[in-house]
């Protein structure tokens, strides 16, 4: 906060994969429920980034953005 106020201002990045990578969200239908299908990704202990494609919904449908 003391930074900010000083003029030193530090940007992050919320950008964690490509858009590339989730070219079908919105467009997939979760096979539990029906609802439309949401893209995320998220960090494994290694640094690497893992994509996924998930209901919308509490059914807890996930499945990876690979497949």
């Amino acid at each position: 906060m003391q930074d900010y106020l000083e003029g030193r201002k530090t940007s992050y990045s919320t950008q964690l994969g490509n858009k590339e990578i989730f070219q079908l969200r919105g467009t997939l239908l979760c096979p539990r429920c029906g609802k439309l299908l949401t893209s995320s990704a998220s960090r494994g202990c290694s640094g690497k980034k893992y994509a996924y494609y998930h209901c919308h919904s509490s059914c807890g449908f996930r499945v990876g953005a690979d497949i």
